[in-house]
């Protein structure tokens, strides 16, 4: 769950000082039997779509607006009937959760005076937002017309000048009132509210967890199982295992099943904090950095029988957060894990019978004694990958003997090619891309990799296949994934076997410093 950090905590003067607006003589108050949430007598409506974000931060919004006697109306949770409205509200290419986002904002629209769109771009120095998240409020310009009157205060703490979280709700509330000891007093409440949630979020799941602040929250999908068969982590985003119909009702039926869930909310954020600095390069989406960070812990627990993976087809951080977790579960523990990739067109029996099946493999190993740590693995290639791969010498390795290799990223490498020979280093450029690069790629790629990082992969195979000793790739630190390509094909080429040397030019604000 995120929280807050010192540099979000407390709106800026500048803030208190500017933000506020005359209030919009034009408000009114729509009574609708359909508006759930917390009501205040009076006032304008204030609209919140139930996704995305909303399940880490519902608590702070809705309680910060009601202490301005403002009525918060959040959307009914999702029904398997709004996936088809929202697959014809925009293109194919935007992953589900954020067409089923489009679509609560299709049906709280019509009923409300404002809704709430805040600009997140990050909420923590060191991480981002899901770029879709960061354009969410263009979408919703340009899909929809007769739209109401937008609550965009935008949430980037890596600005110039940091714009906190508070900052947002300060400038969003002058809308309904300049009265600064007011909205200092409805912040405290909210920072009180969402406070709790975070406590409740240790004994209860989501959904639970939710209910003192949300009308709409559904009973029984996720609630303690008693004398429970297993234990399994199910490591998602929340807005994916906690709406039933994304989901395909996964809790209910695992709870049916007889198995108590944990989920990464479940985790005070020191401990996923500790777990995210054990990566070799951390994380910088902030949301899959909580994913890769509890399934390690998970992992290492002796009380959990089995981890499934939720992932949403189309999302570029899962596909890599994914092979992440794999990763890093199956270096820690032999346990179980299920990969479950959703999109629109899966259907519930088959979910069904999959996670049916994994339960059976459970029951086995758990009779077989099967369940512990894992073994300790042998170093060298893995025999059952149809590579070749070369073992080097440590005089082979020296850098007396190096043999280096840039992967095709654009034009990038030629300057990089040049630094290096002109330094008396061996080198060898791959090959452009080709077919061949690309079905090596493709093969040990994670799923829903797209086709550079495929690509790349596919160069740097072959440049070791050809003797290379060491490797520069470029890296990043930003929303885009490319940033994190070269630590994950290190990942994925150690476990291919191979030998090598692995340089990350990894500079966020400088080609010359690189």
């Amino acid at each position: 769950m995120i929280g807050f950090n010192d540099q979000q905590r407390g709106p800026s003067k500048a803030s208190l000082a500017s933000a506020c607006a005359p209030m919009d003589p034009s408000q009114r108050l729509r009574e609708s039997g359909h508006c759930r949430g917390l009501v205040s007598a009076n006032g304008p409506v204030v609209g919140i779509p139930r996704g995305l974000l909303y399940f880490h931060y519902q608590p702070l919004w809705s309680t910060f607006f009601a202490q301005l006697g403002v009525t918060v109306c959040s959307s009914q949770p999702t029904e398997r009937a709004n996936l088809e409205t929202a697959q014809s509200l925009t293109r194919s290419d935007l992953c589900l959760p954020v067409k089923v986002f489009l679509e609560h904002v299709d049906r709280l629209r019509h009923q409300v005076d404002w809704l709430l769109l805040p600009r997140i771009t990050s909420v923590a120095g060191d991480a981002f937002m899901c770029p879709k998240i960061l354009g969410l409020t263009d979408m919703v310009r340009n899909v929809f017309t007769n739209l109401p009157p937008l609550l965009d205060p935008k949430v980037n703490v890596k600005a110039p000048q940091a714009l906190s979280m508070d900052d947002a709700l300060i400038s969003a509330g002058c809308h309904f009132t300049e009265d600064h000891a007011r909205l200092n007093r409805a912040l405290g409440a909210a920072h009180e509210a969402q406070a709790k949630y975070r406590q409740r979020l240790l004994r209860f799941p989501v959904d639970q967890a939710l209910e003192p602040w949300d009308g709409t929250s559904r009973h029984g999908d996720s609630r303690t199982v008693a004398s429970p068969l297993y234990r399994v982590a199910v490591i998602g985003r929340p807005y994916v295992s906690f709406d039933p119909a994304l989901s395909h009702h996964l809790l209910e039926l695992l709870r049916r099943h007889r198995v108590q869930v944990v989920t990464p909310e479940n985790l005070a954020q020191e401990v996923k904090d500790r777990y995210s600095a054990k990566l070799p390069k951390k994380v910088y989406w902030q949301l899959g950095r909580d994913l890769v960070a509890a399934a390690m812990y998970y992992a290492e627990q002796p009380e959990i029988d089995g981890i499934i993976n939720v992932a949403s087809f189309g999302c570029g951080q899962d596909s890599f957060t994914t092979a992440l977790v794999e990763h890093h579960v199956s270096q820690r523990a032999a346990k179980l894990m299920l990969g479950l990739v959703l999109d629109e067109h899966n259907g519930d029996a088959g979910i069904e019978t999959r996670v049916e099946a994994f339960l059976d493999m459970l029951e086995g190993r758990k009779k077989a004694g099967r369940v512990g740590p894992r073994p300790q693995r042998k170093e060298g290639p893995s025999p059952s990958l149809p590579l070749q791969t070369t073992q080097l010498t440590a005089e082979e390795l020296s850098a007396d003997n190096m043999h280096l290799t840039i992967p095709h990223m654009g034009h990038l490498h030629i300057g990089f090619e040049n630094v290096f020979r002109n330094l008396g280093v061996h080198i060898t450029m791959p090959p452009r891309p080709n077919k061949e690069a690309i079905w090596l790629g493709a093969r040990y790629s994670p799923e829903c990799a797209c086709l550079p990082f495929k690509l790349n992969l596919g160069n740097m195979i072959q440049a070791l296949q050809q003797g290379a000793t060491d490797i520069i790739m470029p890296g990043g630190f930003g929303p885009c994934r490319f940033g994190y390509y070269g630590a994950m094909q290190e990942q994925i080429l150690r476990d291919l076997g191979f030998q090598f040397r692995m340089g990350s030019a990894d500079d966020p604000d400088s080609l010359h410093d690189m």
